[in-house]
């Protein structure tokens, strides 16, 4: 082969050589005849992927296992899969044999996941990346990492307000278990009087991780009279999510939003059933700032001897939560 070189060079290319002991023999075009001449030999190990060496991309059922196959040269080279990204979520494997690779891929939680096998042979190596996606099944919702079928969402407690006390006095309040089994509450003010609060719910499903930062405090499962209401998460906002179930070790699913505060002054069993009707009437707008106006309009009643100025200061105060058209 005097052709393959530049000029009268030569030049011989051979792949994939098996190992073992090779001859190289040098001559002339020409019969007889002679000179000096410089014998080179250079050697390539890189691995050669043949067929769909490209990138690629997959698709998977969270859970599933999906494969890729491809072939090599040499047959000698080494496979591994370099530690995928991210490193958590998903198996990973490949195998190897006589040239014919096929990689095995079977994640665990919702995302993308890029994986890259790496052929090694002689001192170089060549990768292959794969981009797996994983998704969710059918019926399945997609949290973040996750899959999980919802659940059946529990019974409501309607709107949780608190029974108004008897007139007697001293006033009969229900029995503190009822408060907190239904999410309300009651703090004892300086002057002896008590201020319930209680949460209204609205359907309002969401999925929330355990760990958020957000879920201030968490009441365990609440159950009234054998019916199982879920658990309370209350929330550093101010609002609180009801009717929470484990979907997964990782998330709640919350039926039920509490985003609105009800409130009772119970100063005695007059003023109390006073206060609390206004909001049953639409008169008190159970948003804003009605608690500190639950307060005011009840200290108010509680002088007795207030005069017009006093409620006209109230109204002033509490004229955001006050319901335009009431008439009252």
């Amino acid at each position: 082969d005097d052709d393959s070189g530049a000029g009268f060079d030569s030049r011989i290319v051979r792949r994939y050589l098996q190992p073992g002991l090779y001859t190289i023999e040098a001559t002339t075009y020409s019969a007889r005849d002679a000179g000096a001449y410089r014998l080179t030999v250079a050697a390539d190990y890189s691995t050669q992927i043949i067929g769909r060496a490209a990138d690629a991309e997959l698709r998977a059922r969270n859970g599933s296992t999906v494969t890729r196959s491809w072939t090599y040269k040499p047959t000698g080279a080494r496979l591994s899969v370099i530690l995928p990204t991210p490193a958590e979520g998903i198996d990973a494997r490949v195998t190897a044999d006589d040239g014919n690779a096929t990689l095995t891929a079977t994640p665990s939680k919702v995302g993308s996941y890029d994986v890259w096998v790496a052929h090694s042979n002689g001192g170089t190596a060549r990768s292959l990346h794969t981009r797996i996606t994983s998704y969710c099944p059918d019926g399945q919702i997609e949290l973040p990492s996750d899959c999980a079928t919802p659940l059946i969402a529990l019974d409501e407690r309607g709107n949780l307000m608190v029974v108004p006390p008897v007139s007697v006095d001293p006033p009969v309040l229900p029995p503190p278990e009822f408060f907190h089994t239904n999410s309300c509450f009651g703090d004892e003010l300086p002057d002896e009087s008590t201020l319930y609060t209680c949460r209204r719910l609205r359907e309002s499903r969401e999925y929330i991780a355990k760990s958020d930062p957000q879920i201030a405090t968490t009441f365990g499962r609440q159950t009234v009279d054998s019916v199982n209401y879920g658990a309370t998460l209350l929330l550093r906002s101010g609002d609180a999510l009801e009717g929470c179930q484990s979907i997964t070790a990782e998330h709640w699913q919350c039926d039920y939003r509490a985003d609105e505060i009800w409130s009772l002054h119970a100063v005695d069993a007059t003023f109390a059933n006073y206060i609390w009707p206004t909001f049953e009437q639409g008169v008190l707008s159970p948003a804003g700032n009605s608690l500190s106006c639950v307060v005011a309009i009840a200290q108010t009643v509680q002088s007795r001897g207030a005069d017009a100025q006093a409620w006209a200061s109230v109204a002033e105060s509490c004229g955001s939560v006050l319901i335009p058209g009431s008439g009252q």
